[in-house]
Formats: C-alpha cells, structure tokens, sequence
C-alpha cells in the first residue's frame, strides 16, 4: 500500500469515527479522496488536520495491522 492509500484511509477512519462530514473536512474532491487517488501537499495535510483536531500529523501516516 503507498502512503497516499494509507493517509486517505486514515483521514476516513477520523472522519467517520468523530462524526464528521468528508465534504467539510477534505472539500469538493472528497470523491477522488475516496477513492485514495488525491494528491496530497504540507498544505493540505495541514488543513486537513486542523480540521480533524489532529495535533501530530504521523498518525495520519501509520499503517495499522490487519
């Protein structure tokens, strides 16, 4: 799995654990997020999580065990 499929897979799991709307927290490519092929740049990680109320932005990057 490539870090974009990891980061997305993470910001959905926060997105759908704390009861968040994907549109409010990724914007109008929430589409191609789910889908894991939006690219990704400091700026937008930032943002993203800023609004996921995420102080360290490596979890957003650790893949968990299956």
């Amino acid at each position: 799995m490539d870090i974009k499929e990891i980061f997305w897979d993470n910001v959905f799991w926060h997105i759908e654990n704390k009861g968040l709307n994907a549109k409010n927290v990724i914007g109008s490519n929430q589409v191609l997020a789910k889908e894991r092929k939006l690219n990704l740049t400091l700026d937008s990680i930032s943002k993203i999580a800023c609004k996921l109320d995420i102080d360290d932005y490596a979890i957003l990057f650790e893949e968990v065990s299956q």
